[in-house]
């Protein structure tokens, strides 16, 4: 593992070299799947806060060249693409398994926040978007992480703008993140200042009518249970009594004194 991990540190200080492009995405997809299967102790040994810091990192450096090539009027390398898929696809990973360990806490801080948010705001392939989408659905879910209310706010803001992607794909990821965000009852005064009711019914008609399109490039079974749990998510919590309008509250009596 200390091979691998040298190889994608090795990447960062260039990210057009013939390393980058060749080993690279294969030293993250190796350290993808070894995440996915490996324990919670293994985890702990193979140092998951490094590799997330290490993903962090070469993600900043991989948008800095998109950045460049953009304001060049020049498209990204098919080279770089595949590496910006590989690592947002390891940081996806690295971030849930850190926060399913009882005792590690993922330390995420506001740069971490604004690099990967920058990023989304780059052209990306839909694949790189969707781990995106799906890291920040996993950062803002209730948990282990600390985030400043504004940090927060920011994430569920980027999900919800998602959330009518042109990609199918993206735009599945963005709802089934928001449906984790707000499971936890006390998140309710952000679900109804955002009013994110609203945007969770707005996609359900095209979710629905995908159903039936003989075109249909996205996984049915993964479209099915999207729309069976949003259906679930959306009754439940009409369901719960809603908060006092604020014109409710200023018609209120006041207390009685004491």
């Amino acid at each position: 593992s200390a091979l691998v991990a040298n190889i994608v540190n090795k990447a960062q200080a260039d990210v057009a070299s013939s390393m980058a492009a060749e080993l690279a995405p294969r030293a993250c997809g190796f350290f993808d799947n070894l995440l996915q299967a490996a324990s919670d102790e293994a985890v702990v040994k193979l140092g998951g806060q490094g590799m997330w810091q290490t993903a962090f990192q070469l993600l900043a450096c991989i948008g800095v060249k998109i950045k460049e090539d953009e304001s060049s009027e020049a498209s990204a390398a098919a080279e770089t693409e595949e590496l910006l898929g590989a690592v947002t696809a390891l940081a996806w990973t690295v971030a849930r398994r850190l926060m399913s360990l009882p005792s590690t806490q993922l330390e995420v801080t506001h740069d971490h926040l604004a690099g990967l948010l920058a990023v989304a705001q780059l052209s990306i392939s839909i694949n790189a978007q969707a781990n995106l989408v799906g890291l920040f659905g996993a950062l803002a879910s209730p948990g282990k992480i600390k985030l400043a209310a504004d940090d927060l706010r920011l994430l569920i803001v980027s999900l919800l703008a998602c959330t009518g992607d042109a990609s199918l794909h993206v735009a599945l990821q963005a709802v089934d993140g928001l449906i984790d965000v707000f499971a936890d009852d006390s998140r309710d005064d952000i679900y109804h200042s955002l009013n994110i009711e609203s945007a969770l019914k707005s996609p359900l008609p095209r979710f629905k009518a995908s159903l039936d399109d003989s075109q249909l490039r996205a996984d049915r079974a993964t479209l099915a249970n999207v729309i069976e749990n949003l259906e679930g998510f959306l009754a439940y919590q009409a369901s719960k009594p809603k908060p006092p309008s604020a014109q409710q509250q200023s018609a209120a009596p006041p207390p009685p004194q004491a």
